[in-house]
């Protein structure tokens, strides 16, 4: 009784979702009138739930393709990737790889996708405070016993500058390398997502910090990568964007 009652709902899925073999074998009975405006009803709906759904976190995704263009590429999107929980606000973590399926997809359209996915997921992180008293171990312990945590949901990512300027609602600038990928940081401050485009300094000592290693290999990192580094600089604006959440003894990281 439960496997057939199971067979007929995995046959009505398939059925809203188009895939008339499975709906044939599995809604067999069931009058074919009522039953094809039933699943159009269904289909409907779900091509609404699937364009409102992605239209609230891919907004400049949105922006570029056009409102038609991109209706259409959510139906397709949830045929191809249906929503696996009740909670669709965790539905769109992979348009960035379905969008890099497509054919003749431009590759800075993926690296938008992932940059505002990053920030849906960011708004979505759970609350933290800045632990100020933690910041006297700055100067009470040597870098190499020094850890630095970030904020819970911050990301780092590499784009391609189009994207980073159709996030700015900018024009991309006319000096820049459209081959240099440009390092960003997407972090919440207060409720909202905000993203911040980093040096190479800045880059090498996050990456490395977040992957958990003492202050000290990552200031080696980041001077590497820019002599020039000023980390005095960099913890006054991690500061005040939000992005450092404790200092704490490299041992107890």
């Amino acid at each position: 009784m439960r496997a057939a009652l199971a067979e007929r709902q995995r046959a009505l899925v398939d059925g809203v979702l188009g895939r008339k073999e499975a709906v044939d074998a599995g809604l067999q009975g069931m009058d074919g009138v009522e039953l094809e405006r039933g699943l159009r009803t269904y289909r409907s709906n779900a091509q609404a739930l699937a364009d409102k759904s992605l239209s609230a976190v891919f907004v400049r995704i949105r922006e570029v393709l056009g409102e038609p263009s991109f209706a259409a590429m959510a139906w397709s999107f949830w045929r191809r990737y249906p929503p696996q929980c009740g909670d669709l606000g965790l539905w769109g973590a992979v348009l960035a790889d379905f969008l890099a399926e497509q054919e003749g997809m431009e590759p800075w359209l993926c690296d938008l996708a992932r940059l505002e996915w990053a920030a849906h997921i960011t708004e979505r992180a759970a609350d933290s405070a800045l632990d100020a008293q933690s910041l006297a171990l700055l100067s009470a312990l040597e870098p190499a016993h020094l850890g630095m945590q970030m904020r819970p949901g911050l990301q780092l990512l590499r784009l391609r500058p189009q994207a980073w300027w159709q996030w700015l609602g900018q024009q991309p600038d006319a000096g820049g390398s459209e081959d240099e990928l440009v390092a960003i940081v997407v972090a919440r401050r207060v409720w909202r997502a905000e993203a911040h485009r980093l040096g190479p300094g800045a880059w090498a000592l996050m990456s490395v910090l977040q992957a958990g290693a003492h202050l000290e290999q990552a200031l080696q990192q980041a001077f590497a990568a820019e002599a020039g580094f000023d980390f005095s600089a960099w913890l006054q604006a991690a500061l005040l964007n939000g992005w450092l959440r404790a200092a704490v003894s490299h041992q107890a990281s």
